[in-house]
């Protein structure tokens, strides 16, 4: 199932991450995709905001990745642009075991089979706005996404 919203400016991306935020469960894995600069981190960090998290959250970029202590779970923040997609990750997939939500740019590069994985594609509509596309199996919790926008901008 696939739900697209458009023209998102950073409020509307930060109530979007704030819904989303509301349906994680342990063990998730969301994949984000889009062009380098379009906003993967960034809303990362507003889903981390809503959850609580109140230190600086930096992009993983350089450092591969980085984790963030919530109250019952982890969130676990991975780059994985620089990985070879030639070799297997064992290593970064081992840590997909515990009890996380783990936020996974450019995910293609490891293989998550067998992973309950949401994908989040965003790209560039404007300079100021993006287009956002959620693809997830679980139809109920695409419904809750799509009414928890629609309450905050209308249908």
């Amino acid at each position: 199932m696939t739900l697209s919203f458009t023209s998102l400016n950073q409020a509307q991306l930060a109530t979007f991450a704030k819904c989303f935020s509301t349906l994680l469960k342990p063990g998730v894995v969301v994949c984000l995709h889009g062009p380098l600069g379009v906003g993967k981190t960034t809303f990362v960090q507003l889903v981390g905001q809503a959850l609580g998290i109140t230190e600086p959250m930096i992009s993983p970029t350089f450092t591969l990745m980085k984790m963030y202590s919530l109250k019952q779970v982890t969130l676990l923040h991975i780059d994985a642009y620089r990985l070879p997609t030639n070799r297997r990750h064992d290593d970064v997939i081992d840590l997909l075991q515990h009890d996380t939500y783990a936020f996974i740019e450019w995910g293609e590069n490891l293989n998550l089979d067998g992973f309950d994985v949401i994908d989040i594609s965003l790209a560039y509509q404007t300079e100021l706005t993006r287009q956002v596309q959620v693809t997830m199996l679980d139809e109920k919790s695409l419904q809750v996404l799509k009414e928890c926008y629609d309450d905050h901008f209308g249908a």
